[in-house]
């Protein structure tokens, strides 16, 4: 009776692998729990979402106010255009001018400018007036300050671009009445005080390289200083209430009162350098340079707003986020936990098998390398315990037949089939990085006389102390030496060039000299002849060239009377 009624279940469970089983089971309970749970996780999200746009929003005000910056700067260097600084005026506003065009024509290709089409149109059009604007001297006629005006349009274009940077991403609608006065003052207020600092910077270093001072430029003086002041009086009092609302503002330290009394500073140094001044002994240049100094530590002040509000905009989003995963928690507990423990179940499951799988593959393919990775301690885990301690087995059997085929069974250096392997490699990597590779060929001087005079034992003896000898004198890792036949060696260098095989040469000859062998209480005096051959000293250089030229060079020296060494290249 209960196979007949749970016949067709167990037909579709035997044809299932053991994730869709629990995938199938899990499903009937956890897709109602989850269409719940996503629903009120979408609304959250969309809220979200707005906190995010204007996060973005003010990284972009940020941005931007530096191309407002350069564009205010290029505004103050118009006034010069009129002065006896005229060239040179010229010069500097055009470098301006590039400077600033770049830095607005990055802003412009941002994406979230270009996908926005009031915002691409508008940054567009700005950057237009920017490339056709040019110094214009005017008529004669005109004053100074109707040159500024003029210039000022740009800037003017800047903040509009500002206005619908800030409503085009939701910064004026905001229920943060914090963000909301901040970004007010920066739409608002920013403009004027940073107006009326150009006209300080611009009217006081144009009066200067006149020398002169009209009635004319004294009214303009005067109502610039008188409008600073005004600034900074307001400016303090704003801040003041702002700070006492909201003490988070005091944790900015670049929010300072010393930064607002540049306003101050700047009235000060038009009244001192120029109104007071009837010699005008103050260079314009130095007090061009000491204005703006002064106007940036108010655009520090400007710029740590942004700043600030674009850390505050990030505290809210992750208030937001705490809050939505607070009230989500209660509901997506369970089936959170369900979804981590069985995706972690189908995650071992499969990756265990397929980490095994490729492990049987890689020991078939002879690739014994690889470790299996399965962190797990079930079953599978053991499994592939036993399938890694297997596959170490074979790895170390194939590294001491590896050994055995590359190795002198007498000295234990290395054998001439892996010399040659090497030396292919050394000079192939010796034509791509452009460096020289040396070859020593060795040769044990009168060997066949310690053998006929001491015995075989005695040469045999003789070759493994050498050997050692000479692979000790070695101090770089790449550097190899192997047993190149009977009483020869070969020492390979990598990355050495002549000098170098030489000295090493020179060494090798004195170590072997000093080597003290003892045989049946007989000392055996060795010595050794060297052949030089260095790549880069090689037309066209092949292996079989380079061991050529060392081993002529190894039979003159032993011409010459062995213990010594000889280069092919001298």
């Amino acid at each position: 009776m209960l196979k007949l009624l749970f016949g067709p279940a167990l037909a579709l469970m035997n044809n299932l692998s053991y994730p869709s089983k629990l995938t199938l089971i899990s499903a009937l309970f956890a897709v109602p729990l989850s269409l719940n749970l996503f629903d009120t996780m979408r609304y959250q999200q969309q809220e979200m979402h707005a906190i995010e746009e204007k996060h973005l929003g003010i990284q972009l005000i940020n941005e931007f106010m530096k191309v407002i910056i350069e564009l205010e700067q290029l505004r103050d260097m118009t006034v010069l255009s009129r002065s006896e600084q005229r060239n040179k005026g010229i010069t500097d506003y055009a470098q301006q001018r590039d400077k600033t065009l770049k830095l607005l024509t990055h802003f412009s290709e941002r994406s979230e400018i270009k996908s926005d089409q009031l915002l691409s149109l508008s940054s567009q059009n700005l950057r237009d007036k920017l490339q056709k604007t040019r110094i214009s001297t005017g008529s004669e006629g005109d004053i100074v300050s109707n040159l500024y005006d003029n210039s000022n349009r740009l800037v003017d274009s800047a903040y509009t671009l500002q206005s619908i940077l800030m409503n085009e991403f939701g910064l004026f609608s905001d229920s943060d009445l914090l963000s909301t006065q901040v970004v007010a003052f920066l739409n608002k207020e920013t403009q004027p005080i940073f107006d009326t600092a150009g006209r300080a910077r611009a009217f006081g270093s144009y009066f200067l390289t006149l020398s002169n001072l009209t009635s004319i430029g004294i009214n303009l003086l005067e109502d610039t200083i008188q409008k600073l002041f005004s600034h900074q009086e307001r400016l303090q009092q704003r801040l003041i209430v702002l700070v006492a609302t909201y003490p988070e503002l005091k944790q900015n330290s670049l929010i300072l009162s010393e930064n607002i009394n540049s306003l101050g500073n700047l009235a000060m140094m038009v009244e001192d350098n120029v109104m007071l001044d009837p010699d005008f002994l103050t260079e314009w240049e130095d007090f061009y340079q000491q204005t703006s100094t002064e106007i940036r530590r108010l655009n520090t002040f400007r710029l740590s707003l942004g700043v600030f509000l674009e850390g505050h905009y990030l505290v809210r989003k992750e208030q937001l986020q705490h809050q939505n995963f607070s009230y989500t928690a209660g509901i997506g507990f369970l089936i959170l936990l369900f979804g981590y423990l069985f995706f972690a179940f189908v995650m071992v499951f499969r990756s265990s098998i397929r980490n095994l799988s490729i492990a049987a593959k890689h020991v078939a393919e002879g690739q014994l390398d690889e470790t299996i990775r399965i962190t797990s301690n079930d079953e599978i885990g053991r499994l592939a315990m036993l399938f890694d301690s297997m596959r170490n087995q074979l790895k170390a059997r194939e590294q001491e037949l590896i050994e055995i085929t590359i190795t002198d069974g007498l000295t234990k250096i290395r054998n001439r089939k892996y010399f040659n392997e090497t030396l292919t490699k050394a000079l192939s990597l010796s034509d791509r990085t452009d460096q020289p590779t040396s070859l020593l060929l060795i040769d044990i001087d009168f060997f066949k006389k310690i053998n006929d005079n001491y015995g075989h034992q005695a040469g045999d003896q003789c070759l493994i102390e050498v050997a050692q000898t000479l692979k000790n004198s070695l101090s770089r890792p790449n550097d190899e030496v192997a047993r190149y036949g009977g009483e020869e060696f070969a020492v390979l260098l990598p990355a050495t060039d002549l000098d170098g095989a030489k000295s090493l040469a020179q060494t090798l000859c004195t170590n072997i000299q000093n080597l003290s062998i003892v045989y049946d209480q007989q000392t055996i005096p060795v010595t050794i002849s060297i052949g030089i051959a260095t790549s880069s000293l090689i037309s066209s250089c092949t292996d079989d060239l380079l061991v050529t030229k060392a081993d002529n060079a190894l039979y003159q020296a032993k011409e010459a009377g062995r213990n010594r060494w000889i280069s092919s290249h001298d």
